[in-house]
C-alpha cells in the first residue's frame, strides 16, 4: 500500500491540488516542495490506516469527469464583464470579476465564507489557502498567483464547518474538490457556488526566484510579492523590507510574462500533461480577456465569463443588478478568441505527444503511444526542453546568467514556431 500510494503521489501527473491532504482523516500526508519547485504530498506511512479515502479522492484516479458539449465545456451563456469599482477592477489581474462577485455574495448573506488563495503574511514568497469569512478578508486575495498553490488541503477544515462557502481555484482545484465532494459525504452541499480561474499553465517557485534575482532582489529583502495588479495587464509588485517597490511589468518589451513563463520556462510537468484550461467543472469560470479591440488608454481589464449552470446565471444577474459588475453577453467565439494560445497549446493531440516524449524520458504519464504527426511532435519540444531545463535550481541559475539578447533571439524563434504549428493544429 505504501509503495503504491508513493508511486501515486511521485506520479508525473500529479499537480499537487492538495486533495489527499485535505481529505485524509488520519493527517498521514503532509504537502511539501519538492526538487522540481513544487508541491507533491509526502505519506507518514506510521499515521496511515489504509483507507483509501486519498486515493478513491484523488482526481487523476477518480471517475469524476465533466461533460464537454465544446472547447469550453457545458455552458449556458458567455460574458465580457469588468467590476464597477474602479479600485477593484485596477488591482485585479482583469476585470476584478470575482472580487466583487464575492463582495456581492457576502454582502448579501448568501456565503459565510469563501476558499481562496493570498500570498503569506510570513513567508512572501509562499501562497497560503485560506477561509476568509467576510468581504475585506477576501479582498486580501485579489490577482493571481504564478507558484504552486494547494487549494484542496483547506478541505481537511472545511469539512468540520457548517454554512455556504464560495470556492476560487484553478481547473485542477476545481476537479480535485468534485472528486473529493463525491467521496466525502460531509462535504456535500458546502459550496453554494464554485468560481474556475482559467489557466495556461502554473509556474514552480523556481521562476520567481530567477525574476527576483534578475532584478538583483535579495530574497530576504522582500516583504511582499503581487504577481498582476496596478491596472490591466499590469504587473508584478516586489515590495521590500524598507518599503521601496520594484514593478515588472507583465506583457511589453520587459514583460516578465511575455519574456519567460510564456515560453514555459519554469513549467511544472504536471502543467504539460494537462488538457484543462478553462475550468469546465466550476459553477463560473474566470478569465482575462485577451482582445485587441477591448484595450483601452486607462489599462482597465475585462474579463471573459462563462456561467455554466441556472444558479451562475442568476448571481451573474444579480450582481449587475445590484451594482456590483457591468457585463455584456458575447458568444462563445470570444473565448475562443481570447484564449487561443491556451486552448491550442492544450489541444488534447498536442498533450498526448509531449506525454509521449515525457515517457521516452523516463517521466511516466497515463497517455497512450499513439503515434504524431512530425508537426505536432515539432510543436512540442521546445516547451519541453524550457520545462526540463528549469526545473531545478542549477538550471535557474544557468537561465540567470544566459545572455539576454540570445534568450530573446531563441523565445522569439520558438514562439513563431509554435504559432506556425498552433495554427495548423486548429
Amino acid at each position: 500500500m505504501e509503495n503504491y500510494l508513493n508511486s501515486m503521489f511521485n506520479s508525473a501527473m500529479c499537480n499537487g491540488c492538495g486533495t489527499c491532504i485535505g481529505v485524509c482523516p488520519y493527517s498521514a500526508l503532509e504537502m511539501k516542495i519538492v526538487s522540481e519547485g513544487f508541491y507533491k504530498p509526502v505519506l507518514d506511512s506510521s499515521r496511515c490506516k489504509r483507507c483509501y479515502i486519498c486515493v478513491r479522492a484523488c482526481p487523476l484516479t477518480s471517475t469524476f469527469t465533466s461533460t464537454k458539449k465544446s472547447f469550453i465545456g457545458n455552458h449556458r451563456s458567455v460574458y465580457i464583464a469588468h467590476s464597477t469599482d474602479p479600485l477593484i477592477r485596477f488591482n485585479a489581474s482583469s476585470g476584478g470579476v470575482v472580487a466583487s462577485l464575492v463582495a456581492f455574495l457576502f454582502d448579501s448573506h448568501l456565503i459565510d465564507g469563501a476558499v481562496t488563495t493570498k500570498m503569506s503574511e510570513n513567508h512572501p514568497l509562499l501562497p497560503k489557502t485560506y477561509i476568509a469569512t467576510n468581504k475585506q478578508g477576501f479582498m486580501e486575495s485579489s490577482g493571481s498567483k504564478y507558484c504552486p498553490v494547494h487549494v484542496n488541503s483547506v478541505l481537511k477544515q472545511l469539512i468540520n464547518l457548517k454554512g455556504n462557502y464560495a470556492f476560487v481555484g484553478l481547473p485542477c482545484h476545481i476537479q480535485g474538490f468534485k472528486s473529493a465532494e463525491s467521496n466525502v459525504a460531509k462535504l456535500k452541499d458546502k459550496i453554494f457556488v464554485s468560481i474556475g480561474l482559467f489557466c495556461g499553465h502554473t509556474v514552480n517557485f523556481y521562476g520567481t526566484w530567477f525574476l527576483l534575482s534578475k532584478f538583483g532582489v535579495n530574497l530576504h529583502d522582500v516583504s511582499k510579492v503581487t504577481y498582476r495588479g496596478k491596472g490591466w495587464p499590469g504587473g508584478m509588485t516586489i515590495t521590500l523590507k524598507n518599503q521601496k517597490e520594484i514593478f515588472i511589468p507583465f506583457q511589453g518589451e520587459l514583460g516578465y510574462w511575455r519574456n519567460f513563463f510564456q515560453h514555459f520556462f519554469f513549467t511544472p510537468t504536471y502543467c504539460l500533461l494537462c488538457d484543462e484550461g478553462v475550468s469546465r467543472c466550476a459553477d463560473i469560470s474566470v478569465g482575462d480577456a485577451w482582445l485587441p479591440e477591448l484595450q483601452n488608454k486607462e489599462n482597465a481589464g475585462e474579463s471573459i465569463v462563462v456561467a455554466r449552470t441556472a444558479k451562475a446565471e442568476k448571481l451573474l444577474t444579480d450582481a449587475v443588478n445590484a451594482g456590483y459588475l457591468s457585463i455584456s453577453k458575447v458568444s462563445v467565439r470570444e473565448v475562443l478568441r481570447s484564449q487561443r494560445d491556451m486552448l491550442s497549446f492544450k489541444n488534447q493531440e498536442m498533450v498526448r505527444a509531449r506525454a509521449h516524449l515525457l515517457r521516452l524520458i523516463g517521466k511516466s504519464s497515463n497517455y497512450s503511444r499513439s503515434p504524431f504527426k512530425p508537426l505536432t511532435y515539432f510543436a512540442v519540444i521546445f516547451p519541453l526542453l524550457n520545462a526540463i531545463a528549469t526545473e531545478s535550481p542549477l538550471g535557474a541559475r544557468l537561465m540567470l546568467k544566459t545572455p539576454s539578447n540570445f534568450l530573446k533571439l531563441y523565445t522569439s524563434f520558438t514562439y513563431l514556431i509554435l504559432k506556425m504549428c498552433f495554427n495548423s493544429a486548429r
